[in-house]
């Protein structure tokens, strides 16, 4: 993988160097971008020409697992979120960082791969469960606490392999792709 930057609308490419599976980038500020790699989340605060470790994401107890994804708050860029997962499930989670990324804590315990902020709504957050529930957990105060919302289509669970790629549309805050 390959990041790449544009100025123009696409008519000409800067390469930048290797690109992560995942690059959050903060609507507030669109200097500043982080991306998990590891057990930790890097942080550019300079449109993606450099990036340097924010911080690791740590259990209560001090111990790693690997980081999935992370969301940048819509209005506040020091304020992420991030899953972790790994073969000790009694590590995985949800984690939130007010401090951007410097500490972790967590916040949901689960198997969560993937966590969005709402578009519309600073304080509206999802995350999608990849093993055993099948479900999409939805913060109504920044990450803070969470409920879990058991994805159905008809009567059984969706089919999730690697758990759900949580988007909602732009303007349609209830509707989660």
């Amino acid at each position: 993988w390959e990041l790449f930057k544009s100025t123009n609308g696409g008519e000409s490419w800067t390469r930048l160097g290797s690109a992560p599976r995942q690059i959050a980038i903060s609507p507030s500020s669109p200097a500043q971008m982080y991306y998990p790699s590891g057990y930790n989340v890097y942080r550019s605060q300079n449109e993606g020409q450099t990036f340097s470790i924010a911080g690791q994401v740590r259990t209560p107890g001090g111990d790693l697992n690997g980081v999935n994804s992370v969301a940048v708050n819509p209005t506040n860029p020091s304020q992420l979120l991030a899953t972790m997962t790994g073969p000790n499930s009694l590590l995985n989670g949800i984690f939130q960082s007010t401090n951007g990324g410097a500490s972790w804590v967590r916040v949901q315990e689960g198997n969560n791969v993937s966590v969005r902020y709402s578009r519309n709504n600073p304080m509206e957050a999802w995350a999608g469960d990849c093993c055993g529930n099948l479900s999409v957990y939805r913060s109504i105060n920044g990450g803070a606490s969470w409920s879990n919302v058991r994805v159905r289509e008809g009567t059984r669970s969706l089919p999730f392999t690697r758990g759900p790629m949580l988007r909602s549309l732009p303007g349609h805050t209830q509707t989660i792709l």
